[in-house]
């Protein structure tokens, strides 16, 4: 599994990076293209700082937190701590973007932003933090619901197994258990007649 969830992270940084890479060769900084008008623009934006446009021109800051933040979820997906699919496809979605977003941080010093939603006002974003955002949605939401219930169906199917086991090890109830006669030793045939 271990291969898969490498190649998934490559393919979906390749998939950015690539955008990314014509975004910054097709547009100068600042640049609008309504796909959309009034709705929804490319707009190239240069993003010095982290996401949401948070912590502008802390790009040292952040590039070391997101390092961090590599660490931590690699470490988490490849040990085998996690025994959950959907939150070990989270993780995957979350190390793709942040090395995405890395990647600009450490080759161009800046993000490469472009995604602008016009009509409900939101930040310029880019496909690495659409990774980012709804994958830690979507594993918060997994540790919060989906995986207590699925611990305790596991814990509920393993009483019933034991139950079940210890059931078979027992006589029926039925059958009387005669327990065997010590003669010492000694054996009788009888005949009854």
């Amino acid at each position: 599994m271990i291969a898969l969830y490498l190649l998934v992270i490559l393919l979906l940084v390749g998939v950015d990076q690539l955008i990314k890479l014509v975004v910054a060769t097709l547009m100068t900084a600042g640049q609008s293209i309504p796909v959309l008008e009034g709705v929804f623009h490319l707009t190239y934006q240069r993003n010095y700082g982290g996401a949401l446009g948070l912590f502008g021109g802390m790009n040292a800051l952040m590039t070391v937190a997101m390092m961090v933040v590599l660490a931590v979820v690699g470490y988490l997906l490849f040990s085998g701590k996690i025994r959950s699919q959907l939150l070990c496809w989270c993780m995957v979605c979350i190390m793709a973007g942040g090395a995405g977003n890395l990647i600009d941080r450490l080759a161009r010093g800046f993000v490469v932003d472009y995604l602008d939603f016009q009509l409900i006002g939101f930040w310029v974003f880019n496909f690495a933090d659409i990774l980012v955002t709804c994958s830690t949605f979507l594993a918060a939401v997994a540790l919060i619901w989906i995986e207590p219930r699925e611990e305790r169906r596991r814990e509920a199917e393993a009483l019933a197994m034991a139950a079940t086991a210890e059931a078979l090890d027992e006589p029926d109830a039925g059958e009387a258990s005669v327990p065997a006669a010590d003669d010492g030793g000694e054996t009788e045939d009888r005949q009854d007649g």
